[in-house]
């Protein structure tokens, strides 16, 4: 939709709320951005949390999982957006690889120092970050340039911790979730970003479990519709996949997905594929293992072997359009792989520094704001 017909529509003076919620709600992101400059009575309305919430409940990644193509990148106190488009010509598909990169302007007013924000967690166009050293949680939209901070003092007590992120549709609320041990106790707590109060959750299903972060200092959960997974260690010296529904706040062990020759393989860690969960491990002989669960309760097994030298990769991020998908082959490194091709076939996208590992989660734009007294907004016009 051109200016043009921005213009024709403002002279067939409809009802400015029916403009915006039952035309431009339906527009692209992109769009609607360029929209905001029309007025400031335009501005407001397309910058407000109800208009926000309107065009994310009408597209179409609200009512089934979308391919992936857009992820956020943290590579220390420098954000990014990477996004590639496979709609283009097939000649131009390696230029959208290229030029997908995207650096983010952003710097939190200068509250605080480098290096000491770590992201967590991703749902419907917000990031979770935490300042552990402030005692802070950060929601951000980096689409609609605001974002919003919480003060947590328990964050204090523990410097190796887990956490999610996710959304319930019935309460239309975001939920942290930040699992702890301290001595023999696995400590829940989650706060809701609606009532913006925390609360413990006691789990008798934890009993037997303890938690081990894979010396990783921040471990976020992997979020599939309203459910949060974690792998966890149980006393015996063997492990479990525990699933923490948003909704219910219980946890539910998930069977399946680790094979009885675990002891065969090594690291292991769990991702979304195509809306489903997935367990990524690496075998003695240096081989890359998916196991997918279906609905169905069916395991769907994808490997790839070690002559493609990905014994390194540390995350995938699901499926993209064309069927490749997501990968963070390294610490410093996001790539495709394409599953069609015969031999499989690993494409690199983006490599950083290699003094700075990067942080890595799947991203889907929208202009949900994070809705707090202290957001901080877009500058005037």
């Amino acid at each position: 939709m051109t200016k043009k017909m921005i213009t024709f529509i403002q002279k067939m003076d409809l009802p400015h709320d029916l403009i915006i919620y039952d035309i431009i709600s339906r527009l692209p992101i992109k769009s609607i951005l360029q929209f905001k400059s029309v007025s400031k009575q335009w501005y407001f309305s397309l910058s407000s949390s109800n208009f926000g919430n309107t065009h994310f409940k009408l597209s179409p990644i609200y009512h089934q999982f979308p391919p992936v193509n857009c992820v956020f990148i943290q590579s220390g106190n420098d954000y990014f957006l990477y996004s590639f488009d496979e709609d283009v010509e097939k000649c131009d598909i390696s230029a959208s690889y290229e030029k997908g990169l995207f650096q983010l302007d952003i710097d939190f007013d200068g509250l605080f120092k480098d290096d000491e924000i770590i992201v967590v967690g991703s749902c419907n166009g917000l990031l979770l970050l935490l300042h552990s050293l402030l005692s802070y949680l950060i929601i951000w939209n980096p689409i609609v340039k605001k974002w919003s901070k919480f003060s947590y003092p328990l964050l204090k007590s523990c410097k190796n911790c887990a956490w999610g992120f996710g959304y319930v549709t019935s309460i239309d609320d975001y939920k942290v979730v930040r699992i702890s041990q301290v001595e023999e106790n696995i400590l829940v707590h989650v706060f809701s970003l609606r009532t913006q109060k925390w609360k413990q959750i006691y789990d008798d299903k934890l009993d037997d479990f303890i938690f081990t972060l894979h010396s990783m200092p921040c471990l976020a959960g992997v979020l599939i519709n309203e459910t949060l997974y974690w792998i966890m260690n149980k006393r015996g010296g063997s492990q479990g996949i525990f699933g923490f529904d948003l909704a219910s706040e219980r946890f539910n062990e998930i069977r399946g997905l680790i094979p009885g020759d675990a002891y065969l393989s090594s690291f292991r860690f769990l991702g979304c594929m195509g809306g489903f969960l997935a367990m990524v491990r690496f075998t003695n002989r240096g081989d890359v293992s998916i196991s997918i669960l279906k609905h169905n309760g069916q395991i769907e097994y994808i490997g790839l072997y070690r002559d493609m030298d990905l014994r390194s990769c540390c995350a995938v991020f699901g499926f993209s359009k064309a069927g490749k998908f997501l990968i963070q082959s390294s610490d410093h490194e996001l790539g495709l792989v394409d599953l069609s091709s015969s031999p499989k076939e690993y494409t690199r996208l983006v490599k950083f520094n290699e003094q700075r590992s990067i942080r890595v989660l799947s991203y889907t734009p929208s202009l949900i704001s994070p809705d707090s007294e202290d957001v901080r907004c877009v500058p005037e016009l």
